[in-house]
């Protein structure tokens, strides 16, 4: 691991420590937490642009799946995230996420169409109030170190999303 991205990490970690010692606790005259997010994301994993809806499970875990859109050279892609994501903090939170990406790339010129199944995993900060309204998450993905993406494009390292929890 880079000292850049040590840095980073231990960065977001503090950075979200600050929320943790908050009560986490909603009064239910003020409304209930938020338990659903729909944002979209430039640059997540395995796509250039995609739509995404999560739903909180327990505690700080969170579900997401979504549909992406990606295009380099002579292919396109549709993907489709399945990915857990564990947030540590009140508003200001540290996100880790894990998960799998289906991407069908579809061929011109003689290419075939073909699907397949690809790993993720990122680190990052998320803004979300408790109790819903603006969301905004940036998170770089480690795997995207690793060469170029099955499209013929570049590996997006960093993606950024904006949304509204409910």
């Amino acid at each position: 691991m880079s000292r850049t991205t040590m840095l980073l990490s231990v960065g977001l970690i503090l950075f979200a420590q600050r929320d943790i010692c908050r009560p986490q606790t909603v009064d239910a005259a003020d409304g209930q937490p938020a338990g659903y997010v729909a944002h979209v994301q430039i640059f997540g994993p395995g796509s250039l642009f995609s739509a995404n809806l999560e739903k909180s499970v327990i505690g700080g875990l969170w579900l997401r799946t979504g549909l992406g859109v990606s295009g380099f050279d002579s292919q396109d892609a549709v993907t489709i995230p399945l990915i857990a994501s564990y947030l540590v903090g009140f508003t200001h939170r540290f996100e880790v996420s894990a998960g799998v990406v289906y991407k069908h790339l579809f061929g011109y010129s003689g290419m075939t169409n073909r699907g397949e199944f690809q790993k993720t995993a990122s680190f990052g900060y998320r803004y979300q109030p408790a109790l819903g309204g603006f969301m905004f998450r940036i998170a770089a993905d480690p795997f995207a170190l690793y060469g170029k993406s099955s499209d013929g494009g570049p590996q997006r390292l960093v993606g950024a999303s904006l949304g509204y929890a409910f």
